[in-house]
């Protein structure tokens, strides 16, 4: 992804923790590879199977990772499943950027 990241000046990145925490990636050092090309992150939680769980229960620490690198340039979408968890988890959210 980061070769054709670099070949490509225009093209941006979604980034999405969940997905990559079921790859086994480490969250922070794939976003710190990418950070400059991402526009977007998805957000949601699994514990290594793809499941989008609320931000709170899962693998990723999201308290940490979105305390310590919420950028307001980026557009954040909330992929919780079911539905109905999406406003408990934009409440998370904001204690989360706010902390």
């Amino acid at each position: 992804i980061r070769g054709i990241l670099s070949k490509i000046p225009e093209l941006k990145f979604t980034f999405d923790p969940g997905h990559a925490n079921t790859a086994n990636y480490d969250i922070q050092e794939f976003y710190d590879s990418v950070k400059s090309k991402i526009d977007i992150i998805h957000l949601h939680n699994n514990s290594g199977k793809d499941t989008h769980d609320s931000l709170d229960k899962g693998d990723i620490d999201f308290r940490s990772f979105l305390s310590n690198n919420f950028n307001q340039d980026f557009i954040y979408i909330l992929e919780i499943f079911p539905y109905d968890r999406i406003l408990e988890n934009k409440k998370l959210f904001e204690e989360y950027i706010n902390n």
